[in-house]
């Protein structure tokens, strides 16, 4: 179910996105709209394309194409059936998450760095999941 979720100004000027065309940077920005609350979504391109252009005329091959572009610069990974937004804790804050439904069995661990998708700096942060976070907190 499409959430309301939080777009970072500085977005706009991270080196990643801007590697992207018009087209890639609206369907990246829709991905975050329609991703589950640990940033997992459907790899259907019908489902996609429903969700994100219902009004436009576009064809299935430019969205696959515009989706492997995606993974290219590092702003998703591919699980094959299901995508996932690199960088999701840091940017969103979901105040009563669900568990996602599509994250694959075998997933990195929450110890593994990942790259703050949108900072200007180009520090790694330490990636941990909501549920890792709040057993810290509750210890």
């Amino acid at each position: 179910m499409a959430r309301k979720r939080m777009i970072t100004p500085t977005i706009w000027t991270n080196a990643k996105f801007l590697k992207l065309d018009y087209f890639e940077r609206l369907l990246f920005i829709g991905l975050i709209s329609f991703s589950d609350d640990e940033g997992y979504h459907v790899g259907d391109l019908r489902q996609i394309k429903a969700e994100i252009f219902p009004a436009d005329n576009v064809d299935l091959n430019v969205l696959d194409k515009g989706l492997k572009n995606l993974v290219a610069v590092g702003l998703i990974e591919n699980f094959g059936n299901v995508f996932r937004l690199l960088g999701w804790h840091e940017h969103q804050v979901i105040k009563k998450p669900q568990p996602s439904r599509l994250k694959p069995k075998v997933f990195p661990t929450s110890s593994e760095s990942v790259e703050n998708q949108f900072s200007t700096s180009s520090e790694s942060v330490e990636h941990k999941g909501i549920e890792e976070k709040r057993r810290e907190e509750r210890a």
